[in-house]
């Protein structure tokens, strides 16, 4: 198949070099001129493609879908637009949304990508297959509603803690601890969760039903209403948990 790609951001850089050492690239277009790929060509037609790789933000996605000619599938990477929202009917083509945290500067390691996979029909699913095979991963077939699933799914995992340990590591700020103290802690919890029953036990205050230590958290975050209501929010969220666990 004859492949070209589109973008100029994170994805398309990663993901472009990294199908070019393992294929070709017939050309690469995006609204900028960068050359995100050495060597390979920017070009204006897209005539000649018989595969699109759109790497573009969400927002953009469906405005540069209508620039592929038809009959040219269209595959692409997000975890939450749907398919039919960049390949019309009548239409052929993909998603392979990589379930990783992608910036240019610090491409993943590839061979250990999760890939969840959306195609219009049996034979571009199995091409996208052959494809991610070749450049490692591992594959899976997700409807529409999956995918969203398992996207918001990543939200919890990796927005959220990341947002989380932001909050420890302010509060943390002023007590003169390292933040090592704070990073090997969660490195625990994140260790014991490769096994999936691991999450499911809850610790902790709210665990517990410790109220005289949440009132005691709750007035030393009394400065900050948003955290404070934050800090309430999970904890009644942990108590549901471990309440329904032990009923």
């Amino acid at each position: 198949m004859i492949c070209g790609l589109v973008g100029s951001g994170h994805v398309a850089h990663a993901f472009g070099q990294h199908f070019a050492a393992h294929g070709e690239w017939s050309g690469q277009w995006s609204r900028s001129g960068a050359e995100v790929v050495p060597g390979v060509a920017v070009v204006s037609d897209w005539s000649a493609w018989e595969v699109a790789f759109l790497a573009v933000a969400d927002g953009a996605l469906e405005d540069v879908a209508r620039e592929v000619p038809r009959g040219t599938w269209r595959i692409h990477f997000s975890g939450a637009k749907p398919l039919e929202a960049v390949v019309p009917a009548g239409e052929r083509g993909a998603v392979m949304w990589p379930i990783c945290s992608i910036r240019k500067e610090h491409p993943p390691i590839w061979e250990g990508v999760h890939w969840g996979v959306e195609a219009t029909d049996d034979d571009v699913f199995a091409w996208v297959d052959q494809t991610l095979q070749r450049l490692g991963g591992t594959v899976h077939p997700l409807s529409g509603e999956q995918r969203l699933r398992a996207h918001a799914a990543a939200v919890f995992a990796a927005n959220f803690t990341n947002l989380v340990l932001a909050e420890s590591a302010d509060l943390l700020a002023d007590t003169g601890l390292p933040w090592g103290a704070m990073h090997e802690l969660a490195q625990g919890v994140l260790e014991r969760s490769a096994d999936p029953a691991a999450v499911y036990r809850m610790t902790g205050p709210a665990a517990r039903g410790d109220e005289a230590t949440m009132r005691a958290h709750a007035r030393v975050l009394a400065s900050d209403p948003t955290l404070k209501q934050l800090y309430s929010d999970l904890s009644a969220r942990i108590t549901d948990r471990a309440h329904s666990s032990n009923t």
